[in-house]
């Protein structure tokens, strides 16, 4: 999708900004106030969320703004449907009575809590209600609730498999038997809570760091820098197919070699492709993480400083890119999971419709794909809404398959890495896995592999849809 810099259509730009606040009202409101009606909303919310993607383009000058309207209108909306459609009004109210007790949503809070037999207070301000809505709905982790994606300690499989460490924080979903609450409510004893962050410290901290995020998206986007390329940005038909071929299995190993023929032309031509094919890989990584987390420090900060939040409900919206060292671990515990509870919701219940409701490697890995593929669907929307002209002519699918084969990704590396499991045992004994060089030596090799990975990704579904738009 290739989008413009500046676009200005004053008549309806106001359309995507009415429609958007209409359809946080009615959300707001539906959850403001305890009923069991929650589901009559839906139709309502849908109405304003589909107005407002459509109108999507008109919602600023900037085309790279608009996409990310598109998707928090998107995004927003299934959390929105998950709370109201899937979450029942008696565990809404739970959550509701918990939190007028605690005053804020910490992770963990929703099974780390003692509450004693007490009544909530009765004379709570109204305003705490549309407070409780906004922690909820502004909320797409959960966190602090009992339907939280939290950040744990894990250990993994009981040894170190190919670029598999043995202990490492990753964002699972919290099981059942950790969320457990006691009869609400009302005096608490938080025995689980990390000591509180000073807000003047958590503020300064996050104000340096968008600075920093704000430099590097001016050095991403400035032209001379994000478009360079050896020889020029000019693209042309060998940068996508090579004498014919598809550049990543022809051309690869003899670049690992040194030399792909006497033809230095072709030599040259392959390193090219090489380089633009990462450029590929980093643009769909690197303007997401930069921007969603400028945005996100955005909001940490207006909700610290004005009181309405605590510095714990605030955590990085995107883990370290050093655990990114298997295709799982890149999604689980690196990349944001802000649709994660509720496609993950709608996935379950898809599948269970289908009869796909059990434990089998099947069941699991028909989730993932569905996850994924839900996820594709999202991303496919906003160049339809934005770019239509250009998917008329391309197609604009090549989202849905990115995301999807991610899991084929997964599948591949799970047989790797039993595979090198079951070799360790052999040739080695169980005490080559704790030797520090060694575990280096394969976590170095995971991130290789998730590169050339993504690299292969960008090759079968980006470059179709690039190649047809410079033709």
């Amino acid at each position: 999708m290739t989008l413009l810099p500046e676009r200005w259509n004053a008549p309806g730009s106001l359309v995507p900004v009415a429609a958007t606040g209409l359809l946080l009202w009615s959300t707001f409101s539906s959850i403001s106030k305890p009923n069991a009606r929650g589901h009559a909303t839906i139709p309502l919310a849908a109405a304003f969320t589909i107005i407002a993607a459509l109108n999507a383009r008109d919602f600023s000058t900037n085309d790279v703004v608009n996409s990310i309207f598109a998707r928090f209108v998107i995004i927003y909306f299934s959390h929105s449907l998950f709370i109201l459609g899937f979450v029942s009004s008696s565990e809404l109210e739970d959550e509701r009575r918990r939190w007028l007790i605690t005053g804020s949503m910490r992770p963990g809070g929703a099974h780390g809590t003692v509450i004693d037999d007490q009544q909530v207070p009765n004379d709570m301000p109204g305003s705490s209600n549309y407070v409780f809505s906004y922690k909820v709905l502004l909320n797409p982790l959960c966190f602090g609730t009992k339907w939280e994606v939290p950040l744990r300690e894990a250990k993994v499989g009981g040894g170190d498999s190919l670029a598999t460490s043995s202990a490492h924080k990753s964002r699972n979903i919290t099981l059942e038997s950790h969320l457990r609450q006691r009869p609400l409510p009302s005096n608490i004893r938080d025995k689980a809570l990390p000591k509180p962050k000073s807000r003047i410290v958590f503020i300064l901290r996050r104000l340096f760091t968008l600075f920093c995020r704000y430099l590097a998206l001016c050095i991403y986007f400035d032209r001379d820098l994000f478009f360079w390329m050896p020889g020029g940005i000019a693209e042309n038909r060998d940068d996508y197919v090579l004498r014919g071929n598809h550049f990543f299995f022809k051309s690869l190993p003899c670049l690992l070699v040194g030399r792909c023929s006497s033809d230095a032309h072709i030599h040259a031509q392959a390193v090219r492709a090489t380089v633009l094919r990462l450029h590929w890989v980093l643009i769909q990584v690197v303007p997401d993480y930069l921007t969603l987390s400028s945005y996100h420090d955005v909001l940490a900060i207006i909700g610290v400083a004005t009181g309405v939040d605590d510095p714990s409900e605030w955590p990085p919206i995107y883990g370290s890119i050093t655990e990114a060292y298997t295709v799982r671990r890149f999604w689980s515990s690196f990349w944001h999971l802000l649709i994660y509870r509720s496609f993950s919701t709608f996935s379950r219940s898809i599948l269970s419709i289908l009869g796909f409701n059990g434990r089998r490697p099947i069941s699991r890995y028909m989730h993932n794909i569905l996850v994924f593929f839900l996820s594709g669907i999202m991303h496919d929307i906003v160049p339809w809404l934005l770019t239509p002209d250009q998917c008329i002519k391309c197609g604009c699918n090549h989202q849905i398959w990115r995301f999807v084969l991610q899991v084929f990704g997964m599948m591949v590396e799970s047989v790797v890495q039993f595979v090198w499991r079951e070799l360790e045992r052999w040739l080695f004994g169980p005490g080559v896995v704790r030797v520090r060089l060694y575990v280096a030596m394969k976590r170095y090799l995971g991130y290789v592999w998730v590169l050339f990975w993504l690299m292969w990704v960008a090759e079968q579904t980006y470059i179709p849809f690039t190649y047809c738009l410079a033709s």
